[in-house]
């Protein structure tokens, strides 16, 4: 009994807990090839390995920067539906379909290497940014599927997983920061991005 308390003490020890404002970091890895570095703050708590439950609160942000040279409109949507198409979760994800087609429609052209996406919980809405500028307001919850499908337990990017909850070392974390915050966008490319706003409806989809 003594040892398998030991042992139990050892777990709590070693399980890494995320306090608000922590920024985490990882890559978005699928088809063989890197796609985004993500960046993951203000979630309250990693409990056992996964963000709890509620963790996701007003402030918290899911960052993706583009690492790969151009991804294309029907690209993006490809990568993060097979994404949460295989993650373990219990969110539905036909609950979220106007949520899904507002965040693709956002994308109205290719993104380029540098770009910045983030996704921010902000009164009751979670509010997408593309180059410093808002393109779109989802529902509250649809931050917390992405959360959840990319930390869960079976995750579709494993490494990916391990970077936001923290369970790399120091000097890795440290990496992925420096390769994060490394060049800011040029304002060319925000003025270029920002034109998105001016295209209603949704996007023309690239053949590519």
């Amino acid at each position: 009994m003594k040892r398998i308390s030991v042992l139990m003490m050892l777990l709590v020890l070693t399980t890494p807990v995320l306090a608000a404002g922590e920024q985490t970091y990882g890559y978005f890895e699928l088809l063989g090839k890197s796609w985004f570095l993500v960046a993951l703050n203000d979630v309250e708590s990693v409990s056992e390995g996964a963000v709890t439950e509620g963790a996701v609160t007003e402030g918290t942000r899911l960052e993706l920067k583009v690492v790969e040279d151009e991804v294309s409109p029907r690209r993006f949507r490809q990568l993060w539906m097979d994404a949460l198409a295989a993650a373990a979760t219990s969110h539905n994800l036909s609950h979220f379909q106007q949520d899904l087609d507002t965040f693709f429609s956002a994308i109205k052209g290719p993104l380029l290497k540098g770009d910045n996406l983030s996704l921010e919980l902000q009164d009751d809405a979670t509010v997408l940014m593309i180059n410093h500028y808002d393109h779109a307001h989802l529902s509250p919850d649809f931050l917390a599927l992405l959360v959840d499908s990319l930390t869960a337990r079976i995750a579709p990017i494993p490494q990916l997983r391990q970077g936001l909850l923290g369970l790399l070392e120091p000097q890795q974390m440290s990496t992925l920061e420096t390769a994060f915050h490394a060049e800011e966008i040029p304002l060319q490319r925000i003025s270029q991005t920002s034109r998105w706003l001016r295209f209603p409806g949704k996007t023309r989809v690239s053949q590519l």
